[in-house]
């Protein structure tokens, strides 16, 4: 049912994605599954991070990073750090959200994850953005379409690409770019 959630999100049923979300999260504390519980709580932290709604975004994960902890789910956790650090730099507190982002990319990586290191560097590149470090986010959407391109996993690529022509200085440049991420998106 997570996973659902947000492929209703991507779809364009963003009620019925929160209706799914809700479900998983009560199916799952009803079952008294930790797991389950931290993965659904993290799922709905993304689609509240899709909305830009970064204090429900930040609410979901820090809920997820105890539930993670206290299971020692050490993927989970991450995946929770990185939405979390993406909630409080857009929420203010860029170095700390930047910082913690950093740090869960890095983990990621360390434990030989690939699969969401395109979704982290979006949420680093936006991030960055909002804090005016504009060549840092240009590397971040540089390395997560490079990877993107290896693995073939398109999740974000519209959304990197969209990320990209907003920081794009030449107008033309930045039309190519929005292009590019509608024709990403519409397939």
């Amino acid at each position: 049912r997570h996973g659902l959630a947000l492929i209703l999100w991507l779809l364009g049923y963003p009620e019925q994605a929160f209706q799914k979300s809700q479900a998983a999260i009560s199916l799952a504390v009803k079952l008294s599954h930790t797991s389950s519980t931290a993965l659904a709580l993290i799922f709905e932290a993304m689609l509240y991070q899709h909305c830009r709604d970064a204090s429900r975004t930040r609410q979901q994960a820090d809920a997820a990073i105890a539930l993670a902890t206290e299971g020692e789910l050490a993927p989970w956790l991450l995946w929770a750090r990185a939405l979390r650090g993406w909630a409080l730099a857009v929420g203010g507190h860029d170095e700390e959200g930047i910082a913690q982002l950093r740090d869960a990319i890095s983990q990621w990586q360390a434990a030989g994850a690939v699969v969401l290191q395109p979704y982290f560097l979006a949420l680093l590149a936006e991030a960055c953005t909002a804090s005016g470090q504009v060549e840092n986010a240009r590397t971040a959407i540089a390395s997560a379409l490079g990877i993107a391109a290896r693995t073939r996993e398109a999740y974000m690529k519209a959304e990197l690409h969209r990320l990209e022509g907003e920081l794009q200085p030449d107008p033309g440049q930045a039309e190519r770019c929005f292009r590019q991420a509608i024709v990403i998106a519409r397939e």
